[in-house]
């Protein structure tokens, strides 16, 4: 009896397997079709990267407007806004239709990708952790993650805060490069809950525990916090 559960199982691992590599050659089919728009709207050399959600960093890439679509590669490396871009949008992606951390390697077999991105992208697919954790896992910066101050550190300096207070371990936390940068898009960007300025303006010249509670909720609202 022993035997035939051991076969069984083993039948059923044989069985996962073939499924996952039916996925995963499906999804290395759409790769190679992908195709690159030699007109794709190039960002003009200077600017920032980083920003807006929408656009995936305003580079001018859009992702497909079907979410279950995978997004389209180039077969060369476009410019590091677009690279940025395309990665967003492949993280995107993952979490929603793949969230398996085998098949970023599969997405990853496009090189150019793979040599710039492959930590942010991986780092995406975080869950949710503690704000203890966050906090713990800021003491040692890792590639695809970065140090967010729960309250701004630019406009609290602005506005006067000490620097044990801005700098506290208490305000820092370790949180993915993309969710990062979705964060700070939404503090610039208007918002009719704080009566249609942006977050930042609202908050400008509030007290330190407003403005952690608001950082602490945008954290929530990104996936990074429980």
């Amino acid at each position: 009896m022993e035997d035939f559960y051991r076969e069984i199982a083993s039948l059923r691992g044989s069985l996962v397997s073939e499924l996952f590599w039916l996925r995963a050659r499906r999804l290395g089919d759409l790769l190679r079709k992908a195709n690159f728009n030699p007109n794709q709207p190039r960002v003009p050399a200077g600017e920032p990267d980083g920003g807006q959600w929408t656009l995936v960093g305003g580079s001018g890439y859009r992702p497909p407007d079907d979410p279950s679509e995978p997004p389209k590669f180039p077969e060369q490396e476009p410019p590091t806004r677009t690279v940025n871009a395309i990665a967003q949008a492949v993280a995107r992606y993952l979490v929603k239709e793949m969230p398996s951390s085998v098949v970023v390697d599969i997405f990853l077999n496009v090189n150019w990708l793979a040599q710039n991105v492959k930590a942010s992208i991986q780092s995406y697919l975080d869950g949710p952790k503690s704000l203890e954790q966050l906090q713990i896992d800021a003491e040692t910066p890792l590639p695809g993650y970065n140090i967010h101050h729960i309250v701004e550190q630019g406009s609290a300096r602005i506005e006067g805060f000490a620097e044990s207070l801005i700098e506290a371990s208490e305000n820092k936390v370790r949180i993915p490069v993309y969710k990062h940068w979705q964060i700070t898009g939404w503090y610039a960007r208007s918002n009719p809950q704080f009566g249609g300025i942006s977050p930042r303006e609202f908050l400008r010249n509030e007290p330190w525990d407003v403005k952690r509670a608001t950082g602490l909720q945008a954290l929530r609202d990104a996936g990074v916090l429980k």
